[in-house]
């Protein structure tokens, strides 16, 4: 053991890279939420790899305890996830939601009901609980670094990452529908999805790339000494933002042109601070008007959008499984599994049984469309009751950082939480949690909200003067 504290510690200075190349690594295989097998199995094992050296090795520091409770539940929710693969006796399955149907389907056989578990779809179960290893392990592999490793590369990596997607999107346009730089067979051919299957996703990946942009752009304008060697950054990361929001709109997502304003208003926050944003407000609300009414426009206008031969997802009217009528029959489904849910990944199994949908195409729904409805389906009120503790957590730990006092690191962390609420919001609409990209985007930026940024230093006062490291157990106030 005491030889792999050393082996990490001697290769720590070059994991100011690891982070970016890990979370490169799985941006751009897991861009799917249901990847091929191969893609499936590359992903979970490069997680599990990354998950046994991080528990193995310890890294240099502990756990702070502001992560705790969120390990906490993920612990139970696998447990929960567990619960629902646990074989129960026939006779008790069928007094729990959807047992009676099942009952009654051996009955006709003129068969007894076997023992059977919770889930109506355990493969699937089994399958969506080890997709979790990938979000996990990046999440403690970040707590495990210092500071500097986290952050240092990280914020330059996700906006190149945002950049070259939209690049990939620009050649998907170029070559057309049957383009060879689509990643997947399933996706929105026609459109620039870049690494991702759904215009959506690419639209909230290149959202959530948007505050730290702005935090680097905060960070350069409170060194701008008016020299000509500062104007060059200072324009560069201008136009890295404005390419990024040209690409959030060629998209052509709704939930992108919703999100856009919000984002880039608390965006500004961190390039020019709140208290100058505040005095700015007046200046700043002509140009957001202006920008609400564009979005609107487009939010609006589908022919317009068409013209452009952009598309805003909603093609799935014609086929009758528009979001609002899938969201309709998925709420009489809840009505029969509200309490201890379907089982994780048995939506699409199950959901046709309610489709009242009397058209039959090829067009079939794979999500609800709104990951909160799905979620309560999946897994009844015990997985409610842990949606709940999560979001108090989280936005606990939200208030905390924009209550901080601080330079750059502040910026980096009001970055992380501006864009780990994005998806949370995008959830409403749509799933862009369930695609293992965003997941661990969103992992890495949970982990920066709760990480001291001034552990590092704290720890190596602590080494000089003979003591032991303190385990870090909440959040340090800079």
């Amino acid at each position: 053991m005491a030889k792999t504290q050393r082996l990490f510690r001697s290769i720590k200075p070059y994991l100011v890279w690891g982070m970016p190349l890990i979370l490169a690594f799985f941006v751009v295989a897991g861009g799917a939420s249901a990847p091929g097998l191969s893609v499936h199995l590359l992903l979970k094992a490069v997680g599990l790899i990354i998950l046994l050296a991080s528990l193995w090795t310890g890294g240099s520091f502990g756990i702070p305890g502001a992560a705790r409770p969120f390990l906490a539940l993920a612990g139970a929710w696998i447990c929960l996830v567990g619960l629902q693969l646990v074989p129960l006796p026939g006779g008790m399955r069928q007094f729990l939601p959807g047992g009676h149907d099942i009952a009654r389907g051996f009955s006709i056989l003129g068969e007894k009901t076997p023992s059977l578990p919770i889930s109506l779809t355990p493969g699937q179960t089994l399958a969506g609980l080890f997709m979790v290893i990938p979000p996990l392990a990046i999440f403690l592999l970040s707590l495990r670094m210092s500071w500097r490793g986290l952050t240092d590369k990280l914020p330059l990596a996700i906006s190149g990452l945002g950049i070259l997607t939209i690049a990939l999107g620009i050649l998907q346009l170029a070559e057309g529908p049957q383009s060879s730089a689509y990643f997947y067979s399933i996706t929105n051919s026609g459109s620039p999805v870049g690494v991702f299957s759904n215009i959506n996703h690419q639209g909230m990946f290149l959202l959530m790339t948007l505050p730290f942009v702005g935090a680097v752009l905060g960070r350069a304008r409170s060194t701008w000494n008016s020299g000509d060697r500062d104007v060059g950054p200072l324009f560069l990361l201008g136009t890295l933002g404005v390419v990024i929001v040209v690409g959030v709109v060629l998209v052509g997502s709704l939930a992108s042109y919703a999100l856009l304003l919000p984002t880039l208003l608390l965006t500004l926050t961190l390039i020019i601070g709140r208290r100058r944003f505040a005095g700015l407000r007046w200046r700043i609300t002509v140009p957001a008007v202006f920008l609400l009414g564009f979005i609107g426009t487009l939010l609006g206008a589908q022919p317009l959008l068409d013209a452009f031969g952009l598309s805003t997802g909603l093609g799935e009217a014609d086929s009758g499984l528009s979001r609002a009528t899938i969201w309709a029959n998925s709420t009489h489904l809840l009505g029969d599994y509200w309490l201890v849910g379907t089982g994780l990944g048995a939506f699409p199994e199950v959901f046709p049984i309610y489709d009242r949908t009397t058209e039959i195409t090829e067009v079939y729904a794979n999500h609800v469309h709104n990951d909160y409805l799905e979620w309560l389906i999946e897994f009844g009120i015990m997985g409610g009751a842990l949606l709940v503790i999560f979001f108090l957590f989280a936005a606990r730990e939200t208030v905390r950082v924009w209550r901080l006092q601080g330079g750059h690191e502040v910026r980096i962390k009001r970055a992380a939480s501006i864009a780990f609420w994005l998806p949370f919001m995008h959830s409403f609409v749509d799933y862009p949690l369930r695609t293992p990209a965003i997941a661990c985007f969103a992992a890495v930026c949970l982990a920066i909200m709760i990480m001291p940024a001034n552990r590092e230093v704290r720890v190596r006062k602590e080494m000089k003067s003979g003591t032991k490291p303190e385990r870090m157990s909440r959040q340090v106030e800079i």
